[in-house]
């Protein structure tokens, strides 16, 4: 079963916050669901979408949603990966790069879409999404089938020491990681001097003692 619902509003008991024109703020919503529906993986790919929308004069001028499951994973001392606290078996395929001959990473969406479909068609449960960054089509549909997800830390070979640029690639792991489908991150192509950056991070949400 392949079903969304959007949660918004006074729903989800989320409340407005008033912004003057021109002014900048950050809005920090929490919000608890009763007995949420859990995305299941293969089984059953359950999301919510959670839509923010800008409102002038009782008018909606802006709305941007995102997706979101509900689950856990977790994986036990002899190997076991568990889903939502049960057994789950993981088998897939590599992803390089979503490629065309001829075309290079240079694909459409729809392009990607035929990819994920086949995947679908193999039965698959898991894609290792190998070096640099994937299109955000990549994950969208991979929540949308049930298909978990080891993906890489966005960072390969030489980098910026800036501060913007840590401040960046924290951030950039944060959104790969709010993905349901996403069970793990792969930080072997980090470099040594930012790694404790990208470990710490994977800590904090995976609440695991070493992030893979």
């Amino acid at each position: 079963m392949r079903r969304r619902e959007v949660l918004g509003g006074d729903r989800a008991g989320l409340v407005a916050h008033p912004l003057a024109p021109g002014a900048r703020g950050t809005a920090d919503q929490r919000f608890t669901l009763k007995a949420p529906r859990l995305w299941e993986g293969r089984k059953s790919p359950y999301l919510y979408r959670v839509q923010s929308d800008v409102v002038a004069n009782g008018r909606v001028i802006d709305s941007q949603s995102v997706p979101l499951g509900v689950r856990t994973v977790a994986v036990k001392p002899d190997g076991t990966f568990l889903l939502n606290g049960n057994p789950y078996r993981l088998y897939g395929v590599n992803l390089q790069h979503p490629t065309r001959f001829g075309r290079g990473p240079i694909v459409t969406q729809a392009e990607i879409d035929e990819d994920l479909k086949l995947f679908d068609e193999m039965g698959v449960t898991g894609i290792r999404l190998a070096h640099m960054q994937h299109p955000q089509r990549v994950y969208d549909r991979a929540d949308e089938l049930g298909i978990l997800i080891l993906t890489e830390v966005p960072l390969i070979d030489d980098h910026d020491q800036s501060d913007e640029f840590r401040i960046n690639l924290v951030q950039q792991m944060r959104e790969l990681i709010a993905h349901p489908q996403v069970q793990a991150v792969r930080l072997s192509s980090c470099k040594p001097d930012v790694y404790p950056d990208c470990e710490a991070v994977g800590v904090e949400i995976f609440q695991t003692k070493s992030p893979t």
